[in-house]
């Protein structure tokens, strides 16, 4: 214990009878000993801030426009889940690359057809490049090249003819899986589809359910095209980084 000098007696009144010891540190001890402390301290601080934290669900309370409270969610696209997402999924997640392939099969004349044209514009009759056609889909995707193979889900979507020089398409729509693991997610898809091309690029531009916030590419080429019905199968081979 150190005790200031001249303050002895006032200490041993304070404390009762007992007597104290005063107990002089030398300055260099006392330096060393303020040296180790902070370097204590320093490490507990460091130790602390390397711990990651851990995405544990908090209650939180929104208000709405009518100035009811939130309920706990249900549904995981129901906006209260969607927030809690936001909130303490997101920030405590790292991007993941993952990637998959699938069948893209376009079939215009079938007994039911799966992409139907709702809309051409007065040349599209002459034009080489079916220039103002436009389709609406709902092709089916699957595992395999094979019209009977595992059915992973759904293109729904448009595309049209948006070239006078070369067969090209503005296509966009959304990739709705309908088996494990990606059952009730989508992908949102959008690109210039220059089909004469052996590759093509089609971006990804968001998502839903697994792949919520998704972003990346596909590789994609003609497997196999009927010439006379136009019917075709498009092997798609999916980047895409999700958290």
């Amino acid at each position: 214990m150190i005790v200031p000098k001249g303050k002895t007696q006032s200490l041993q009144k304070t404390l009762g009878k007992k007597k104290y010891t005063r107990i002089k540190l030398p300055l260099a001890e006392m330096k060393i000993a303020i040296t180790v402390a902070v370097m204590m301290l320093c490490c507990c601080m460091a130790m602390a801030a390397a711990v990651p934290l851990q995405a544990v669900p908090m209650e939180y309370k929104t208000v709405s426009f009518d100035g009811k409270e939130a309920v706990e969610a249900v549904d995981p696209q129901s906006p209260e889940a969607v927030e809690r997402w936001f909130r303490y999924t997101l920030p405590y997640s790292a991007p993941k690359l993952t990637t998959f392939k699938f069948y893209y099969h376009e079939n215009r004349v079938a007994a039911t057809p799966t992409a139907v044209e709702v809309a051409r514009a007065n040349i599209t009759a002459t034009s080489p490049t079916m220039f103002g056609s436009t389709m609406v889909i709902d092709d089916p995707l699957t595992a395999g090249p094979e019209p009977d193979s595992l059915l992973v889900g759904r293109a729904q979507g448009l595309y049209s003819a948006a070239s006078q020089e070369e067969p090209a398409f503005i296509l966009t729509f959304n990739v709705v899986f309908t088996a494990e693991p990606f059952k009730g997610s989508t992908l949102s898809i959008i690109a210039r589809d220059a089909i004469t091309n052996t590759y093509r690029e089609p971006s990804i531009v968001g998502g839903s359910g697994v792949f919520r916030l998704a972003r990346g590419a596909v590789s994609t080429h003609t497997y196999s095209l009927d010439q006379a019905t136009l019917n075709a199968v498009v092997e798609y081979n999916v980047f895409v980084i999700h958290y």
